[in-house]
């Protein structure tokens, strides 16, 4: 019994890791997309969104052009999710720019 709980506390204990390195794989590929780009100060969330977003988009792209994963933490793979987190920051920019244009 004791066994079985060290393997379920060990299994909680890695995707919580697991989580949290993810989470921050996220918010630095956010920073750095909001680097590369330019723009705006983005809050935590918006930088947690671009970079989550940007690993999706990303990844999507690496698997369409037969591309390696290469380095991933916390299940993201690094490059992929800062070059998408870039291509998402790329698009927010033109959105958010269109739109103070047409508010204006």
């Amino acid at each position: 019994v004791a066994l079985i709980l060290l393997v379920i506390v060990a299994a909680i204990i890695r995707t919580v890791i697991g989580l949290v390195l993810a989470l921050a794989v996220a918010i630095l590929a956010g920073v750095i997309a909001r680097e590369v780009v330019g723009g705006k100060k983005s809050s935590i969330v918006e930088l947690l969104l671009v970079g989550l977003v940007g690993a999706l988009v990303g990844t999507i792209l690496a698997r369409i052009a037969g591309l390696p994963r290469l380095i991933s933490v916390g299940g993201l793979p690094i490059l992929w999710t800062i070059v998408g987190a870039i291509i998402v920051a790329v698009v927010w920019n033109a959105v958010s720019s269109r739109d103070a244009r047409t508010a204006a």
